[in-house]
């Protein structure tokens, strides 16, 4: 994992923390933890901050797409294999 991407998201993620009214807490928190056990996050979990992320300076002259990107190597991929079309579905594999 980068330690400067994440260095750098959890910093603006504490930052966003001190804000009162922010509905978002849970989610925040959960990034953060993440990121301090060195756990990958989503792609969804970027989209969530992405918000507050594209007000900052540093990231003002990137799009939504850019930030995104910059951020990935943080993340996941889930491999999530596609069912065969041409195969039917059924349960003859359970039974022996």
């Amino acid at each position: 994992m980068n330690n400067y991407l994440k260095d750098q998201l959890i910093k603006y993620i504490k930052l966003y923390l001190k804000k009162k009214n922010l509905h978002m807490k849970h989610i925040m928190i959960s990034i953060q933890n993440r990121l301090i056990k060195n756990e990958p996050i989503t792609i969804n979990q970027i989209k969530s901050v992405i918000k507050f992320l594209e007000r900052e300076t540093e990231f003002s002259h990137m799009n939504r797409s850019q930030i995104i990107n910059h951020f990935k190597p943080l993340t996941s991929t889930i491999y999530n294999p596609k069912i065969n079309s041409n195969r039917s579905v059924d349960l003859q594999q359970f039974f022996i």
